[in-house]
């Protein structure tokens, strides 16, 4: 039984099918592109948590505007008019930077996974 085994075996390839090293090589590239696209994303996280806390801060003094008994109530809703509207701009100024890091963080995410691609599908048309 061994013998014909070993006869049915004489001839084919021992060898692995497989570059094993390459498709290590391969792995390792995504893992990095994967990484660096997540360091973008984890940049705009950071900048949310920034904008978050700003944006209570600001909430906070217009509460303590509104309080403000000295003023008149006609200087008072002036103030509350002038803090809302800049908290409002505020607002679309941090969601259009958020916006334009999103659209960065993604393209480059694209550039390098199309990267890795194109060099993986011309190694293997080598």
């Amino acid at each position: 039984m061994q013998s014909n085994i070993k006869d049915m075996m004489n001839g084919m390839p021992t060898a692995n099918p497989f570059d094993v090293k390459s498709v290590m090589d391969v792995q390792r590239k995504n893992f990095e592109a994967m990484t660096n696209a997540m360091q973008g994303w984890q940049s705009i996280a950071q900048r949310q948590a920034e904008m978050v806390t700003q944006f209570v801060q600001d909430n906070a003094t217009m509460a303590r505007s509104a309080m403000d008994t000295t003023a008149s109530p006609q200087d008072a809703m002036t103030r509350q008019a002038e803090l809302v509207k800049a908290v409002c701009e505020k607002t679309m100024l941090n969601t259009q930077e958020i916006a334009e890091m999103m659209r960065k963080a993604t393209v480059e995410t694209a550039n390098i996974m199309g990267s890795n691609v194109k060099k993986a599908a011309a190694k293997d048309s080598e």
